[in-house]
C-alpha cells in the first residue's frame, strides 16, 4: 500500500524558512495473506534531524561587481577654486631714466594776409569815404619741443599797397615799406592759444584838418598787434581727429580798436561738413564794445563818447585733415556807430560805418 509521509525539519536558532515540501513515497508493501488481517501499525514522529557534519545550506547570493573607489574619497574636502595673486612688483630704488627729449621739430609755411578796409566818416554833414588794400606776405616757424610749449617765429617778406585812396595811401607809405623783414615771436599756452612774446606792430594813423565846412577826420591804419595775433591764432589752430560735424567751441577775445576803444567778448565756433578731405569751421564773434577813456591820445583828438554795434562778424576756416593744419581763412566784420570827439579844441560829433575783411591763404 501507499504510505504517505509528512514531517517537518526546524533549523536550529535560525530565521523561519519556508515549509518543506510533502513528498509522497510510493512503496511496495508485503503481500497479505488470505483470512490474515492486516495490522494496523501506528508511525511515530522522528525526532528532528540534524547532522553537524553537514553546513547549513546557503542560498546562493547574486553576483554583485565590486564597487569602483573614487579617484577623490568622499572623506577629502571639495577642493576650493584657487586665486591667482600677483606678487606685487616693488618700486625701483632709482627713479626711471628719462626718455631722451626729441630735437625741436620745425616747421615752416608761408602765410599770405589780404586786408580790405572801407571807412566812412560823416562829419558835420560832411561824408568821407575811404578805400584802402593791402597784402603782407610772411613765413611761419613753427618749433615745437615735446613738453614745451611751441614757438611760432613769424617773419614779414613782403608788402605792398593794393588799392588806396590818396590821402590814406599817403599816411600808410612809409609802414608798409618798412614791414618786409620784421620779426614776431609767439608762444602758444597750454590752452592752445596763442600770446605775444617780441616784435612791434602797426599803429594807427590819424590826421585831422579844418576847412570852410568845418573839421574833416581821417583814420587809417595797418594790421595792429591785436590783428596779428588774431591771424596767427587761426594759423596755429588744431583740431582733434574726432571732431564730428556740428559740434561747437569757444573762446575769449579781446581786440584793441586805438583811441576808439575796443571790443571784448568771444568767438564761437562750430565744425561744418568735411568735402574732400577738408573740414569747414564757421566761427562768429559775439564780442561787446567798450569806449575808451576821455583822455589825450597824441593824435590832435579826444574821444569823450562812443558807441558802436557789429551787425555782422563771422568767418570760415578750411582746415586740411591730412596735412593737420589750416589751408585759408576769411573773415568780415562791419561796425556802425558814432563818437563825441574832441578835434582841434571843438567837439564834433562823428558818425563811422566801416567793414573790414581779411583773407588768408597758407602754403
Amino acid at each position: 500500500m501507499a504510505v504517505a509521509v509528512a514531517f517537518w525539519l526546524p533549523w536550529e536558532s535560525k530565521p523561519a524558512r519556508p515549509p518543506v515540501k510533502v513528498v509522497t513515497v510510493q512503496a511496495e508493501a508485503p503481500p497479505v495473506q488470505r483470512g490474515e488481517k492486516a495490522a494496523e501499525r501506528t508511525v511515530e514522529p522522528m525526532p528532528p534531524f540534524s547532522d553537524p557534519s553537514r553546513s547549513e545550506p546557503t542560498r546562493p547570493e547574486p553576483s554583485v561587481e565590486p564597487p569602483v573607489k573614487p579617484l577623490i574619497p568622499k572623506s577629502m574636502p571639495e577642493p576650493e577654486e584657487k586665486k591667482v595673486i600677483v606678487p606685487a612688483v616693488p618700486k625701483p630704488m632709482l627713479p626711471p631714466v628719462p626718455p631722451p627729449i626729441p630735437a625741436a621739430k620745425n616747421r615752416r609755411v608761408e602765410q599770405e594776409i589780404v586786408v580790405t578796409q572801407k571807412p566812412a566818416y560823416r562829419v558835420q554833414g560832411s561824408v568821407v569815404r575811404s578805400l584802402l588794400q593791402y597784402r603782407i606776405v610772411s613765413d611761419l616757424e613753427f618749433n615745437e619741443r615735446q613738453g614745451e610749449a611751441t614757438t611760432i617765429e613769424q617773419t614779414a617778406k613782403d608788402a605792398r599797397i593794393l588799392q588806396a585812396d590818396d590821402l590814406t595811401r599817403g599816411l600808410l607809405s612809409d609802414s608798409v615799406k618798412q614791414l618786409p623783414g620784421k620779426k614776431f615771436r609767439w608762444k602758444l599756452d597750454d590752452k592752445g592759444d596763442v600770446t605775444k612774446l617780441a616784435g612791434d606792430a602797426g599803429k594807427i594813423q590819424a590826421v585831422g584838418q579844418g576847412g570852410l565846412g568845418g573839421a574833416s577826420l581821417q583814420l587809417a591804419s595797418l594790421m595792429d598787434e591785436d590783428g596779428w595775433r588774431e591771424m596767427t591764432q587761426i594759423a596755429a589752430m588744431k583740431l582733434p581727429g574726432n571732431l564730428q560735424r556740428g559740434q561747437t567751441w569757444s573762446r575769449p577775445l579781446v581786440h584793441q580798436w586805438g583811441p576808439l576803444g575796443q571790443w571784448r567778448g568771444q568767438v564761437n565756433y562750430r565744425c561744418d561738413e568735411t568735402l574732400n578731405g577738408v573740414r569747414k569751421i564757421s566761427y562768429a564773434l559775439q564780442v561787446a564794445y567798450q569806449p575808451p577813456a576821455a583822455i589825450a591820445n597824441g593824435l590832435g583828438l579826444r574821444v569823450v563818447g562812443a558807441g558802436f554795434r557789429t551787425p555782422l562778424a563771422a568767418g570760415t576756416i578750411l582746415y586740411d585733415v591730412a596735412k593737420g593744419r589750416v589751408v585759408a581763412a576769411e573773415e568780415t566784420f562791419r561796425v556802425t556807430g558814432g563818437m563825441q570827439m574832441d578835434l582841434l579844441g571843438l567837439q564834433t560829433p562823428v558818425e563811422i560805418e566801416e567793414e573790414q575783411h581779411f583773407r588768408m591763404t597758407i602754403r
